[in-house]
């Protein structure tokens, strides 16, 4: 077994881009199977380091609606906390910044819709245009999505997200409040990029 002090974000990062290339859940467990680390070693570099890492809590659910199951997923891990949406530099480096970074909500290649990787709180002072931008009714403060099938479901609740019917209006109210929409750091152009898997 390694110990947690050898690891680099760099190398966790590439784990979680292989482990989602063979179809596998980027759990703390699995990232720690991969990196021969100890599980509560993995989760304590998290913890330890939480500023470098985006994290999303899933849920599954039987067919009574009963959660039986939680876990934790490893969406992204940043080297410079400063690029990660979910940390508090994130904020600091975005003030005076037009751009909008998105994920989008995606089962399997198929595409439920996007929601904002950065709290809106990044936005705060900002001119009239993006307060406005906030405030269109297709963005939603949560949104809950249902994946899976009957019997095998689970719930993933997403915060200012949008559904897959609304991508055009929301790609066009960015570009009236001349924000640049980007998908995992790459800039957009056309609201097909936002439903396309």
């Amino acid at each position: 077994m390694n110990d947690t002090k050898d690891l680099t974000f760099e190398e966790v990062k590439e784990t979680c881009a292989l482990l989602r290339q063979m179809g596998e859940k980027t759990t703390p467990q699995n990232l720690a199977k991969e990196l021969g680390v100890k599980k509560t070693e993995m989760m304590r570099f998290i913890n330890e380091h939480k500023n470098h890492f985006e994290m999303t809590q899933w849920r599954h659910k039987d067919k009574y609606n009963h959660v039986t199951k939680e876990w934790v997923i490893v969406d992204n891990v940043y080297a410079d906390p400063a690029y990660n949406p979910d940390a508090p530099e994130y904020v600091e480096r975005k003030k005076g910044e037009h751009i909008i970074r998105l994920c989008k909500i995606d089962y399997y290649g198929y595409i439920y819709g996007c929601h904002l990787a950065e709290e809106p709180k990044a936005w705060e002072n900002q001119d009239a245009d993006v307060v406005k931008f906030l405030a269109i009714p297709e963005v939603k403060d949560i949104i809950k999505f249902n994946f899976g099938g009957l019997g095998d479901s689970y719930e993933v609740e997403f915060k200012h997200a949008f559904r897959k019917k609304d991508a055009e209006a929301v790609f066009n109210a960015m570009i009236a409040a001349k924000l640049t929409p980007c998908i995992y750091d790459k800039a957009i152009t056309r609201f097909e990029d936002l439903v396309e898997g």
